[in-house]
């Protein structure tokens, strides 16, 4: 069973890194929704520094 579940997330990655390797626009997609998110967090981390500095 073990096995099994090894062999099927391994099957799982090579798949994802065949797409990105083989569309290019999807590389370019996962790449802008990655630093979006990146972006995002930081200006939310930002945010809850300034919120706490001003309680103070």
């Amino acid at each position: 069973m073990l096995d099994s579940f090894i062999a099927f997330n391994i099957n799982g990655i090579n798949f994802l890194i065949y797409m990105l390797t083989s569309n290019f626009w999807l590389f370019l997609l996962i790449l802008g929704m990655v630093g979006t998110i990146i972006l995002q967090l930081k200006a939310e981390i930002d945010t809850a520094v300034r919120e706490e500095q001003n309680i103070i």
